[in-house]
């Protein structure tokens, strides 16, 4: 009797094996014949059947991808995508053959779908750049009214419009992202949506995302490198940058520190990173911290009018006028050209209290005057600085010089 139903396990084995592999080939003559609808139905058929069978769940997301790409179903790429991951998540030592051979294919399948997705993604978000896009958006909604409208109306439905685009781009974002979510791109552009509809946390979330998947040359390979050590450099820190920036206007200081700490390490006198840093300690009540990072900063870029100007600006803040003197000063060493320094130190001569100087101020503006002879500003406070240094008259004209400049 045991013996008996030892043969009859095993027959019934036999015939589980020979129907789940004549599901699978009714499945491919279906698909050979273009019946696309029974070719998935005896794909699920083998599949339940055999959960474990891979090749039937390769063979169907490879049909659900060409059905959404032929047939303009982008809804499939997502059923597409859970046969794929069927394949390559499978256990077991047989299993591991078998997803060496199919990964490189649905690596190409999914890289390919995944690019025209990206690509309609960013030609939808620069229509919500696009005047002419715009104005032809406007236009429809209001059937054809868009020209008699008032300059406000119209403002405000190219700003539907606009937002119309945004909305379109997050949801071909969206379907990219489901057919492959490891590429970094799909997060950035989605941080760039956020932060032009001043959605900040979505964007700071989606920017660490993408930072979070853009590997370094050397930790991909093959197909998989997208980009070059000095691109992928440049791109890594500008998306740090950006990420520090949102932390920053959101008044996440600790964040910033860290994200700027990042910054620097692949930049070490990266002059945005310095300034948030400072600004950030400033902000938390650590004011010698901020003066330290930029102290630091100075001493190995003693020339950076960038890192001296920000400088300044952080004095200020902190109504530390002697501070803020110094690096304008040290800037105006530098270049004497630039009008903000030159009108920020002006002011302080003229209104700083203790540390106003009258001569200093029509010293200085004087100077300025040669390389700002058209500016209205730079000839008011210099007929200012002359009337107080006792040069009535010629101060007199200085001011009636910009009333002139000014139209007046």
């Amino acid at each position: 009797m045991k013996k008996q139903t030892f043969y009859l396990v095993i027959f019934l084995l036999g015939t589980m094996v020979a129907q789940a592999g004549m599901e699978l080939t009714s499945a491919r003559v279906y698909r050979k014949q273009g019946d696309y609808k029974q070719a998935l139905e005896w794909y699920s058929r083998a599949i339940e059947a055999d959960l474990d069978n891979i090749v039937a769940h390769y063979e169907k997301g490879e049909l659900l991808g060409e059905m959404a790409d032929e047939g303009n179903k982008p809804e499939l790429y997502v059923e597409m995508r859970k046969e794929f991951d069927a394949v390559l998540n499978a256990t077991g030592k047989k299993a591991q053959k078998k997803i060496r051979k199919y990964r490189p294919k649905i690596e190409e399948q999914v890289e390919r779908y995944w690019i025209f997705q990206y690509n309609d993604a960013v030609e939808q978000f620069r229509l919500a750049d696009n005047d002419s896009a715009l104005n032809a958006s406007a236009s429809q909604l209001t059937g054809g009214d868009f020209a008699t409208l008032s300059s406000s109306d119209q403002d405000s439905l190219k700003q539907v419009a606009k937002e119309g685009y945004w909305k379109q781009t997050q949801g071909t974002l969206e379907l990219a992202r489901t057919i492959n979510p490891a590429r970094w791109e799909t997060y950035a552009l989605l941080s760039n949506i956020s932060s032009a509809a001043e959605q900040w946390d979505a964007a700071g979330e989606t920017l660490q995302q993408a930072i979070e998947r853009h590997q370094r040359p050397e930790e991909t390979s093959g197909a998989d490198v997208q980009q070059s050590e000095i691109e992928w450099k440049r791109t890594h820190l500008d998306m740090l940058e950006n990420l520090a920036q949102i932390y920053y206007e959101q008044e996440h200081y600790e964040e910033t520190i860290s994200t700027c700490n990042e910054i620097l390490t692949l930049d070490p006198q990266n002059p945005l990173a310095v300034k948030f840093i400072a600004f950030s300690w400033n902000l938390l009540d650590q004011n010698e911290k901020a003066i330290e990072a930029y102290q630091t900063a100075i001493n190995a870029q003693p020339d950076n009018t960038n890192l001296l100007y920000n400088a300044a600006q952080l004095y200020m803040q902190m109504a530390d006028t002697a501070g803020a003197m110094k690096y304008l000063a040290d800037f105006f060493a530098i270049d004497p050209t630039d009008f903000e320094v030159v009108f920020q130190l002006s002011v302080i001569y003229l209104e700083g209290g203790s540390y106003a100087d009258d001569e200093k101020a029509k010293e200085l503006l004087g100077n300025a005057i040669e390389h700002f002879p058209d500016n209205p500003v730079i000839w008011t406070n210099y007929g200012v600085a002359l009337i107080r240094t006792g040069e009535t008259e010629e101060g007199k004209k200085a001011i009636e010089k910009a009333k002139a400049l000014k139209g007046e």
